[in-house]
């Protein structure tokens, strides 16, 4: 009891405040409502986090990239820059709030606290008030949670400050190699521009193969679409014709039905009739008795009797009389009636046959017409085949034609770099005396730079060609030479962009640029020295793209003879029986040469390629000297491989 008088004589030392006055239902409320704005906070924190996250990502990504793909992103990117800034302070602004409604949100979580340690010390009380206190402390463990989440949002906080501050460096660097970027930028352009045309010229044969394999496939397509067409019609006609028979059938079976049970009502009216006339036979024996008693006795009484047995006898006979008159005449009807069912039976029949007759001629056009696309097909592959050799054959001539001139312009280059040097170190030992250390120092201090150039040169080179290796297809797409940068626009500031290699084979020495008067001897060097990377740099993506088509020359032409030997293959599977025969005798030969002597025939009609026939022999040869009947000799392992068919 003593906790509770001190708690109590605290509480009366504070000073009331507005959560005195509410009820516990309230308090309750008042304390959800925290708890879910709490909760929200924590939500905008974490989607802001994604958010800078996501942007930090893709400002590092975009720094790391490769320095062909850097110019088009930082020129689609130089828009958005202004947006970028715009958010950072918006986030700026947003941070600031959020900072302020933690404060808040802390301060009202440490009256909360007070309050409910107030309300949760024991009290001699009811049973409410113990669930209370259960309450009070479940709501305590959950403000214990929300403060380890405030402490996790402003540890947040300062991660985000942090990581604005690398945020506004990262975007300072970015602005300063967009600067750069940017003067490049019309040079690049315009050799993709080039790179394209030149791309659209070698793509021209291989549109037009293209279009005519399109035409062909589209004409066995309509072939198909008509064959199937065609089948679905018969199809539908053989479906309605055997519906007719099969009614017509049903009909019959019913007529049949109808009449058994009309001659068992007609036996059944015999029957009745023969039993009328029997007793009719009787009526007269008795009739003519009565007739006799009649003239000996002549009483009234026996003959209203007789005349009544009589009409009876009549009307019985009239009705049975008119009965079977019309079970005869029924009948007669489903006489006729079968008669005309089994007339359409027989014509349904007769156009069963006759539509089967011209299904059956109909498929034999059918397959005419697919054996002569199909002979269209070889002779279009043999053409295209034809095509591609004289392509291959064009593209080994420009190749070697290349070839002959680069090293013939890498001669005349090395010739004028001797000269070039020879020039310098005449110009070096020719400086005048009066000023010898500041020529010195200017003369390391420009050498400096072109060290450091071709340093970075090189590292570029090595870069754009790893990459290129790693990726040949957009080699021919993307821009090749970025790391030039500010002497290639020193040495083509008159043109404003870098020679293709066409410009620069052509040129001989004689039309190098003139050197004025105020260009000094590095420069003219620099210059020389950024034309020859240039040409090494062509050169190296002229041997790659040689390389990748050979590589797709030599992979077409695998295809194309795989494709002609399962064809021959399939012509000889004509002839299966005799195969059968060989390779058995293969298996199990009779003599000991019988392996090699069968290899010429294998290989000719499975069609096998130099290298299966080679290890084929070598297998024979291996095993002459085997059991005939072992199936553990290499050659069982290589029948093997040929058990899933002739592909």
């Amino acid at each position: 009891m003593e906790p509770v008088s001190v708690a109590s004589s605290g509480s009366t030392d504070k000073p009331k405040s507005k959560l005195d006055s509410l009820s516990r239902e309230e308090l309750l409320v008042f304390v959800k409502k925290q708890a879910l704005a709490l909760r929200n906070l924590k939500d905008d924190a974490k989607r802001w986090k994604e958010g800078k996250d996501e942007i930090c990502k893709g400002q590092t990504v975009f720094v790391d990239r490769d320095c062909q793909t850097e110019d088009f992103i930082h020129c689609d990117q130089s828009e958005t820059t202004s947006e970028g800034v715009s958010q950072l302070e918006v986030l700026k602004s947003q941070l600031a709030m959020r900072t302020l409604d933690l404060e808040a949100s802390r301060m009202e979580l440490c009256s909360l606290k007070s309050e409910l340690d107030r309300l949760s010390q024991p009290q001699p009380e009811d049973r409410q008030n113990a669930l209370l206190r259960m309450e009070i402390d479940e709501y305590r463990q959950s403000i214990k949670k929300l403060q380890g989440d405030i402490r996790q949002l402003g540890d947040l906080c300062a991660e985000k400050s942090e990581q604005l501050k690398l945020v506004d460096e990262n975007r300072q660097n970015l602005l300063e190699e967009m600067q750069r970027c940017k003067e490049s930028k019309s040079a690049l352009e315009k050799r993709c521009e080039q790179l394209q045309q030149d791309n659209s010229r070698l793509n021209e044969q291989l549109r037009k193969v293209e279009e005519e394999l399109k035409l062909s496939h589209e004409t066995f397509a309509q072939f198909r679409q008509d064959c199937h067409t065609e089948k679905l019609r018969l199809t539908e006609e053989l479906g309605s014709s055997h519906s007719t028979l099969e009614t017509a059938n049903s009909h019959i079976k019913d007529l049949k039905y109808k009449v058994a049970d009309l001659e068992r009502e007609r036996e059944q009216l015999q029957a009745e009739l023969c039993s009328v006339t029997g007793e009719f036979e009787a009526y007269k024996v008795r009739s003519q008795a009565v007739l006799k008693q009649k003239n000996l006795t002549n009483s009234p009484q026996w003959i209203e009797h007789e005349t009544q047995e009589r009409e009876l006898l009549e009307d019985q006979l009239h009705v049975a009389q008119k009965r079977l008159a019309e079970l005869s005449h029924s009948y007669d009807c489903s006489l006729v009636q079968i008669k005309e069912l089994s007339e359409t039976g027989t014509e349904t029949k007769e156009r069963l046959e006759s539509t089967m007759r011209k299904a059956e001629v109909v498929e034999n056009a059918l397959r005419r017409k697919l054996e002569h696309f199909s002979k269209q097909s070889v002779e279009a592959v043999r053409t295209l085949e034809q095509k591609l050799q004289e392509a291959n054959d064009q593209l080994e001539r420009t190749k070697r034609d290349l070839q002959d001139q680069l090293r013939m312009k890498d001669e005349n280059h090395a010739a004028e770099k001797a000269i070039l040097e020879r020039k310098l170190q005449n110009c070096q030992s020719t400086m005048p005396i009066y000023g010898p250390s500041e020529q010195v120092d200017g003369s390391t201090n420009a050498e400096l730079p072109v060290n450091k150039k071709s340093a970075e040169l090189n590292g570029a080179s090595n870069a754009t060609i790893c990459s290129r290796c790693g990726d040949e297809s957009s080699s021919l797409k993307q821009p090749l030479f970025i790391q030039v940068g500010s002497a290639a626009e020193k040495y083509h500031r008159t043109n404003g962009h870098l020679l293709p290699l066409e410009d620069l084979l052509e040129r001989g020495s004689g039309d190098l640029p003139t050197q004025s008067p105020s260009m000094s001897v590095s420069d003219a060097y620099e210059e020389h020295r950024i034309r020859v990377q240039h040409l090494t740099e062509l050169l190296y993506e002229a041997e790659l793209t040689g390389s990748r088509l050979t590589e797709q020359n030599r992979v077409l032409k695998e295809e194309i003879r795989r494709l002609t030997r399962n064809e021959e293959r399939q012509r000889h599977l004509s002839n299966a029986e005799y195969l059968k025969n060989v390779v058995l005798k293969f298996v199990n030969p009779k003599f000991h040469d019988a392996r090699l002597s069968l290899l010429p025939v294998l290989t000719t009609m499975l069609s096998l390629s130099k290298e299966e026939a080679a290890e084929l022999e070598k297998i024979a040869a291996s095993d002459g000297t085997a059991s005939s009947s072992s199936f553990s000799s290499p050659w069982y392992g290589y029948l093997q491989r040929w058990s899933g068919g002739f592909s």
